[in-house]
């Protein structure tokens, strides 16, 4: 086993994950590309960008497809209306490369290296991601790029995703921003700072009017999230469709958009659901169909909480804590009042440990390579940083190897006491493999006592809360272990509901994935998808 060292807060843990989940050109954790902000407004950004030489011709005698080129990435903060337009300043050239790319591919031409794409909106700030290609197809053949020096211009009205609707930042959510949007600290955005921030709840009318009106676990979880300074404001579904007029999931997301909007309320920086998708709780969700596999849809409640222009991308932090009983609900909600309230302190080490998991699996034949030097660029990530002290890694690297090999280790590893799992490989509704860990596995062997770790899996459908055969393996985790008087299980799991998902696919962004193939999309889109399971 290899250690290395975490411990963080809830949602830099989720960040740390996020940007690792990305798929990684080499093993090098070495950026590729240096960004540099020149000078910064709205209506214009001027950037640099600088290529290690050295990656670039590396990447170039490997990479076989244009998608999986790392390129250097930008995401920058517009005007809030206009069309986003990129001019190259200034560009140096590096040496002639060996390329496994199809030449045809590359950029031909200097104006063809930096490329931008559609905005999109994230709290009512416009961004636009901005590609700036390594290599460049001459007549003498394929060079590396060494620096490029471009503008992106904003001006005029109209465009893609214009803002209507600002107020200023929540601080949590510029925290999230800053990590993210190149240009924002130089731009200085307006910032809430203490203000007071709303938590919209919504569920069936049964279960919040009756079935948990009087529960001693639900009532003690809002009354902390009061004492923490939460507008806590609950909405039936009955109340959604007095409101709008009906509580489909068109319904629900009207509902969202309008109490997003009204200033007369606090600003609203949080939302769950609490329901299955079926059920006597049930609360509706969105299916969208897969357009790399036509006869499949998916759900997922991102629609509900993009509020703001027509993107993919959340405006709200939200999560759904789905569960089929009163017992599995009461089961979490005193699992969050213990991790928020009253965390397990006798041993402080479950802080800075993580376990560490992943899979070189594939059912083509064709095993993969960037699960493991995924986890690996993870590990080395977090040890820079310093916090964490503690990771046990469990890896199935190819066929050679037993799937169950690491199963009982993996479940001793996380009731040592972990404050997070990683997973990163293959997967399917109802567990990970390899190695194999599946619902069955963490119910008979989970007992974490109250050091409940985060749970993450960004992978094909464990998160899949519509899995008609049972929970899925993030409810499982969730809601699935321990009871109301001894809660187990995970705080929270991060996972995805498609079954087939890639590097593209994982990603709400939309066009912006195509822009920002690397780390940094993801970095973004997690944060901001809190989801519970």
């Amino acid at each position: 086993m290899i250690r290395t060292r975490l411990a963080r807060t809830w949602v830099l843990v989720l960040t740390l994950i996020c940007v690792a989940s990305a798929f990684a050109s080499s093993e090098n954790s070495v950026a590729i590309a240096h960004n540099t902000v020149l000078n910064a407004t709205l209506s214009r950004t001027a950037m640099s960008v600088d290529f290690d030489q050295a990656l670039v011709s590396a990447q170039a005698a490997t990479v076989q497809n244009l998608i999986d080129l790392e390129q250097g990435n930008a995401l920058l903060a517009i005007n809030g209306t206009g069309t986003p337009v990129v001019r190259v300043l200034n560009v140096e050239l590096g040496e002639s490369v060996s390329s496994a790319l199809d030449a045809s591919d590359l950029p031909h031409s200097i104006d063809q290296l930096v490329l931008v794409g559609d905005p999109v909106i994230c709290r009512g700030v416009r961004l636009a991601g901005v590609s700036v290609a390594p290599l460049i197809a001459t007549n003498d053949g394929v060079r590396a790029v060494r620096r490029v020096e471009y503008e992106l211009v904003t001006e005029g009205a109209g465009g893609v995703n214009q803002v209507t609707f600002q107020r200023p930042l929540p601080e949590e959510f510029a925290s999230v921003l800053r990590q993210t949007v190149d240009n924002l600290d130089d731009l200085n955005p307006a910032v809430a700072m203490g203000a007071p921030q709303r938590y919209l709840i919504i569920g069936s009318t049964r279960l919040l009017n009756t079935d948990l009106a009087a529960n001693n676990q639900y009532n003690a979880w809002l009354d902390l999230k009061r004492r923490r300074g939460y507008m806590m404001h609950v909405v039936t579904l009955s109340q959604i469709a007095a409101a709008v007029g009906d509580s489909s999931a068109t319904g629900i997301r009207t509902f969202i958009h309008n109490t997003y909007v009204d200033q007369s309320l606090p600003q609203l920086t949080y939302a769950v659901i609490l329901g299955d998708v079926t059920g006597v709780f049930a609360v509706p969700s969105k299916d969208r169909v897969n357009p790399e596999h036509n006869t499949e849809s998916s759900f997922g409640d991102n629609f509900f909480f993009a509020v703001d222009g027509d993107d993919y991308i959340s405006d709200i932090f939200h999560g759904r804590i789905s569960a089929s009983t009163v017992a599995e609900y009461a089961q979490y909600f005193r699992k969050d009042f213990i991790y928020e309230a009253t965390p397990y302190t006798d041993n402080m080490q479950w802080f800075h440990s993580v376990t560490c998991v992943a899979g070189n699996f594939s059912d083509n034949g064709t095993y993969p390579v960037t699960p493991v030097w995924n986890m690996n660029w993870t590990r080395e990530y977090v040890m820079l940083n310093g916090c964490i002290t503690d990771a046990d890694t469990f890896y199935f690297h190819d066929q050679t190897e037993d799937p169950s090999c690491c199963t009982e280790e993996i479940i001793q590893d996380i009731n040592a006491g972990v404050c997070a799992v990683w997973y990163r490989g293959w997967a399917s509704s109802q567990g990970w493999q390899y190695p194999v860990l599946f619902n069955t596995d963490i119910e008979a062997g989970i007992n974490v006592g109250t050091k409940f770790p985060f749970v993450w899996g960004i992978v094909c459908g464990s998160g899949n809360f519509a899995f008609p055969n049972g929970q899925c393996f993030g409810e499982k985790w969730t809601t699935g272990l321990g009871t109301p008087t001894a809660p187990n299980g995970a705080i929270a799991f991060l996972g995805a509901s498609d079954l087939h998902t890639n590097r593209v696919r994982e990603c709400p962004l939309g066009p912006l994935c195509q822009m920002l193939p690397d780390m940094r999309r993801f970095r973004l889109t997690c944060q901001l998808r809190a989801c519970v399971s």
